[in-house]
């Protein structure tokens, strides 16, 4: 897994990534990400206008059915040869912090994702998920904030929350409701 930065695009275009399967692309400009994901698909040479070969999906539609993203996506073109799986209408992002970014459902609020802005990774709420018993996690992040009975029995590695000097500097623009 790698993160391109904005600036980075353009010579990402260029590489030779067939070894990859799975882009994400995101960021508060949809106009961008809608370009930028297009390029990409593009790319892989699947002709986007074979309905075979391309299944465009609604984020709204993986609501009633979470399997259906792992579904189309390890199924073969009726043809043969690559598929391509484009997801749209992904989560809002909100920039919760000057170092994170939440997303949330467009419809309904749920909170739905958080990333650091210099990391690579997106982490997901499991609580959102329709089905959580069908994902394993591969750790437990910011453990010094669990609930106290709260016991969770796995031997998968525990993370604190890095002991890091921008937190001291950190702007929170979310808002406590006002207490009546």
């Amino acid at each position: 897994m790698a993160e391109v930065k904005s600036h980075e695009f353009d010579g990402f275009l260029q590489r030779n990534w067939r070894s990859e399967s799975i882009f994400l692309v995101y960021g508060p400009d949809r106009g961008l990400v809608s370009e930028r994901a297009a390029q990409i698909a593009r790319k892989t040479g699947i002709k986007l206008d074979d309905p075979f070969a391309v299944t465009k999906l609604e984020a709204s539609e993986l609501q009633a059915n979470s399997g259906q993203l792992i579904d189309e996506m390890n199924s073969i073109g009726l043809f043969g040869g690559d598929k391509l799986v484009w997801v749209r209408g992904m989560p809002r992002l909100f920039n919760s912090s000057s170092l994170a970014t939440r997303g949330f459902c467009n419809d309904c609020g749920t909170p739905l994702t958080f990333g650091y802005h210099e990391s690579m990774f997106t982490y997901l709420t499991v609580g959102s998920l329709d089905h959580p018993e069908m994902v394993m996690p591969e750790r437990h992040y910011g453990i010094e904030s669990a609930i106290p009975w709260l016991h969770i029995a796995d031997d998968l590695p525990r993370e604190t929350t890095p002991d890091d000097p921008r937190y001291a500097a950190m702007v929170v623009h979310q808002h406590p409701l006002p207490v009546d």
